[in-house]
C-alpha cells in the first residue's frame, strides 16, 4: 500500500506492507495538520500480527484524538493506555509552524531522519525501550528550520543507509523516494512502514 496526501503546508507519502503470512500489519502511522502545527507518527507493535497491530493502533488513536497535546503528554497517554497490551515503539514528530520548530519524541527502534533548509541534517538516536504501561524513558529533542523541512520515519522492516538518506533529501521527491524503498524492501519478511514528508514555506 502506498498512500499520498497533500496538506496545506506538508506533503506525505507512506508505504506499508504486512509481514508475509499475516493479514494485519503490526505497524501503524498517522498524520494531521492544523493551522498551527503538523503532527505525524510511526509505531511498531512488538512482534507481529493481531496483537502487534492492536498495540500500535492504540497509540495512533490517542494521537488522532489528542493531537493538540504536547509530545510528552502524548507519550504519557499512549503509555497509560497500553497497560496490559503487548507494547509498541513509537516516534512522534510535531512541527510548530509559528515557531518553525520540530519536536521529536521517541522510544524504541523507529528510524528517523530530519533535514532542515537543505543544509542541517539530523539522525537522532532512538531511546531504548517501548511503551507498555510501565515506567519508561524517552528521547525528546527540538530542531529548527527556516523555510524547508524534510523528514523520514520508518519501522525496522525498512532498511535505509546514510547514502540513501542523503540521496532522498537531495531528490526532494517523496513519491520517488517511497517507491524506491518499497521496491528495495519488497523481499523483507518483517512488517514495514515508511513515512516521508516535505514542508515548503514561501
Amino acid at each position: 500500500m502506498i498512500e499520498s496526501r497533500t496538506y496545506n503546508k506538508v506533503k506525505t507519502v507512506v508505504y506499508q506492507k504486512e509481514k508475509e503470512g499475516n493479514n494485519l500489519c503490526g505497524d501503524s502511522f498517522m498524520a494531521v495538520e492544523t493551522e498551527d502545527y503538523f503532527l505525524c507518527a510511526v509505531a511498531d507493535g512488538l512482534g507481529s500480527g493481531e496483537f502487534a497491530f492492536k498495540s500500535s493502533n492504540i497509540a495512533m488513536e490517542i494521537l488522532r484524538n489528542h493531537h493538540e497535546w504536547t509530545v510528552p503528554d502524548l507519550m504519557d497517554e499512549c503509555n497509560r493506555h497500553l497497560c496490559g497490551e503487548r507494547g509498541t515503539v513509537i516516534t512522534i514528530l510535531k512541527v510548530l509552524f509559528d515557531e518553525k520548530k520540530v519536536v521529536y519524541g521517541n522510544i524504541g527502534n523507529i528510524g528517523s531522519f530530519i533535514a532542515a533548509d537543505d543544509e542541517k541534517t539530523h539522525r537522532p538516536l532512538p531511546a531504548p525501550g517501548f511503551l507498555s504501561g510501565r515506567k519508561f524513558h524517552y528521547r525528546l529533542e527540538h530542531y529548527y528550520y527556516k523555510k524547508n523541512l524534510h523528514f523520514i520515519l520508518h519501522s525496522d522492516g525498512i532498511s535505509i543507509n546514510q547514502e540513501e538518506y542523503n540521496w532522498m533529501i537531495d531528490l526532494q521527491s517523496t513519491d520517488v523516494s517511497v517507491r524506491y524503498l518499497a521496491e528495495k524492501n519488497q523481499k523483507n519478511k518483517d512488517d514495514r512502514t515508511v513515512l516521508i514528508g516535505s514542508l515548503y514555506e514561501s
